[in-house]
């Protein structure tokens, strides 16, 4: 469905438009509602929570085909940790270093490199991680036959998550040049209305901009007359003489689950006003796998 006609959808299965009476949402309204759908679709798909079968994201074929659109992978290069502040022999992935569309991680590995023990050559693998977790830490790096020593030319090293961002435990005998992410970005935030111009300091995550007139810079990227890009977080200005259009938005899920994703905002429309149809909507919309 495009933007506009989950729109319809919506207004169909609130049994309302403009022509009849209210209660009736403006169009922010409804692209509000739309979004909130969207996000709580996601993470329910995410986690297997609040469905029908319990099943989170990768336990079934259908779970895959819900969000396989919104799938990601990244690299990126830690940094030596400091000898003063940080475990000893170990890595640190910069939550700044996250991708900006970041929102749900899935699994990760990495990269090591060490001098192979037969050949005395430098070999880089890549290899998986071992979780662990603020409470098992100290258990597993004290381990002499842990996962984390290299032996037999192979090592995973410990993966801890915290403010810092990600922190990688190995023994000392090997380097981790690159981190690999796979994650599930933000979706696109779902949007009907446009507007003439949007001035810098306006841009939202999620919409779809045009650029007319000139040049302008954002995110230190150019983008000429004709391109479009889509806010990211943290960044609001751009610069340049040109000017910005906001562009109609549509979801960027996959075909099959926006008929769902109308249900649930209806659902939720029908809650917002008290409509006595919301526990029988309710009960339907239980059954969506």
């Amino acid at each position: 469905m495009t933007v506009a006609e989950m729109h319809i959808a919506v207004k169909m299965g609130l049994d309302k438009s403009e022509a009849l009476s209210l209660p009736a949402f403006q169009t922010e309204e409804i692209d509000f509602w739309l979004n909130e759908a969207v996000e709580r679709y996601i993470k329910t798909r995410y986690s297997g929570n609040n469905t029908p079968f319990g099943k989170g994201f990768e336990q079934s074929q259908k779970r895959v085909d819900d969000l396989r659109t919104l799938i990601l992978e990244t690299r990126i290069s830690p940094i030596a940790a400091s000898a003063i502040y940080d475990k000893p022999n170990s890595f640190i992935v910069e939550s700044a270093d996250f991708p900006s569309n970041y929102f749900l991680f899935l699994n990760d590995e990495v990269s090591i490199t060490f001098t192979h023990s037969g050949t005395g050559t430098s070999v880089t693998l890549r290899t998986g991680v071992t979780e662990c977790t603020s409470d098992s830490y100290l258990t597993k790096v004290s381990d002499p036959y842990g996962e984390h020593i290299l032996h037999m030319n192979t090592a995973r090293p410990l993966r801890l998550f915290s403010e810092k961002g990600v922190e990688l435990i190995t023994d000392g005998n090997y380097a981790v040049p690159y981190y690999y992410m796979r994650y599930i970005r933000k979706p696109n935030a779902i949007n009907l209305i446009t507007t003439t111009t949007v001035p810098s300091g306006s841009i939202a995550v999620g919409k779809t901009y045009l650029v007319v007139g000139n040049n302008i810079v954002y995110n230190s990227i150019t983008y000429t007359p004709g391109n479009t890009f889509i806010g990211i977080t943290g960044v609001t200005t751009f610069t340049g003489t040109g000017t910005i259009n906001l562009l109609a938005s549509n979801c960027d899920l996959p075909e099959h689950t926006h008929r769902e994703i109308v249900d649930m905002t209806v659902n939720k429309l029908l809650e917002n006003i008290e409509s006595p149809r919301y526990q029988t909507h309710t009960n339907e919309l239980n059954k969506i796998e």
